[in-house]
Parts: structure tokens; C-alpha cells; sequence
């Protein structure tokens, strides 16, 4: 409520009319319609100023209400960034593994690809071999016309 009240009010800067004195305060009329309580009357009813030391209280009470806000909001960020710090290391500990699996994928991808070579190769082989076969297959006709 204290601080709701404070809200309210509008500080400004005025000069006196006697002295010409520049000085920092409130509007009385203003603070009438926010806290009617403080405001001094003239005996025609009309507003003539208000007790600044009644003020006070409410300053105290709108400081307090501040000071109780700012802490509640102080534990709630401490235990969000409790919360962020548990967060992080479960993502470090993750990032860790995702690097550990890349290097092993990266060993499978060099494995794999020589697996693939040797594969290949093997093809290679294998024609080559189904070639002079062929070339053994034709030629021993003409080695057995030869033999005596």
C-alpha cells in the first residue's frame, strides 16, 4: 500500500512568491487526492499545505516493502542461477560425450573407408584373377595340341 501511496506522488521543482527562493516539494492539492490525511486546511476549508513529517512513516513503510521485494526477488534469481549452474554442467558433461562419440565416429569413418579400399581391391583382385583364369582355360587346349 506504502509504496502504491508514494507512487502517486509527484515531486517538483517551485519558486517561493516572497522570497523567489527555488525550492523541491509536492503539490499539496495532489497529495490531497492520494493522502488526505496529511493535508492542512485554512479556515475557509481551502487546502493550505500538508505535514511533510507525516511522510515519514509511509517512507519507512514503502522502503520496507522494497526491501522485502528486492530480497524475495534476490532468493528467486539465486535459485534460477542455481538451477542455470546444475543445467550447465549436465551440458558440459553432454558436450563431452557428443565429442567422445564424434571421435569415434570420425575412427569408424577412417576404419570404414579403408574397410571400403580393401573392398574394392578385392574386386579388383578378383577380376584380375577371373582374367587369367580365362586366359589358362584357353591357352591349355593349345598347350595339350602341343604336348606329344
Amino acid at each position: 500500500m506504502a509504496v502504491r501511496l508514494l507512487k502517486g506522488l509527484r515531486p517538483v521543482r517551485y519558486q517561493w512568491i516572497d522570497s523567489g527562493h527555488a525550492d523541491i516539494g509536492l503539490v499539496a492539492e495532489e497529495v490531497a487526492d492520494i493522502i488526505p490525511d496529511i493535508v492542512t486546511y485554512n479556515e475557509d476549508g481551502q487546502i493550505e499545505g500538508f505535514e511533510y513529517n507525516r511522510l515519514g512513516p509511509l517512507l519507512v513503510a514503502g522502503f520496507q516493502a522494497q526491501d522485502s521485494a528486492i530480497a524475495a526477488r534476490f532468493s528467486q534469481l539465486a535459485a534460477e542461477n542455481a538451477e542455470l549452474r546444475a543445467e550447465v554442467a549436465v551440458l558440459k558433461v553432454q558436450s563431452g560425450q557428443m565429442r567422445e562419440l564424434a571421435d569415434r565416429n570420425a575412427e569408424l569413418e577412417r576404419r570404414l573407408g579403408a574397410m571400403e579400399e580393401r573392398e574394392r581391391e578385392h574386386d579388383r583382385l578378383q577380376e584380375r584373377l577371373a582374367a587369367l583364369e580365362a586366359l589358362l582355360l584357353n591357352a591349355a587346349p593349345k598347350v595339350a595340341a602341343t604336348e606329344p
